[in-house]
């Protein structure tokens, strides 16, 4: 439902009515630290996995393997390719890889006019 300049204007001007009636002594206001809490330590969770799934795929784009892989991340080799496999290009269950890291650390590099990570790195998956 869109709604007209002038409906915004009046709920605009109604809220800052309302907001300008609030008394700070009297409003009752519920404590949420604690779920904040969560939702910033959950937002810290996805932002380094999305790190680690990162540099597997560049370890693996240089020819690591899965058992130098799993030992730096203190697992067996099995737990890091079950844990990564999904999740990089070039993998059955992920065929085209759209989302990819491997395809967001390419469009970078081509952004950035960089071709190889380090002289003689292997190509990133999917790349040609």
């Amino acid at each position: 439902m869109k709604h007209t300049d002038d409906q915004i204007a009046i709920a605009a001007r109604q809220f800052e009515e309302w907001a300008d009636n609030l008394d700070p002594e009297t409003v009752q206001a519920e404590d949420i630290s604690d779920l904040r809490a969560i939702a910033e330590a959950a937002d810290d969770v996805r932002r380094h996995e999305a790190l680690v799934v990162e540099r597997v795929t560049v370890a693996r784009a240089h020819g690591r393997s899965w058992n130098e892989i799993g030992v730096a991340l203190g697992v067996t080799r099995q737990a890091a390719r079950q844990r990564f496999t999904g999740k990089l290009e070039g993998n059955p269950r992920n065929p085209r890889g759209r989302h990819s890291v491997g395809n967001e650390i390419r469009r970078w590099a081509e952004r950035n006019g960089v071709s190889d990570v380090e002289p003689g790195a292997k190509p990133l998956p999917g790349s040609k």
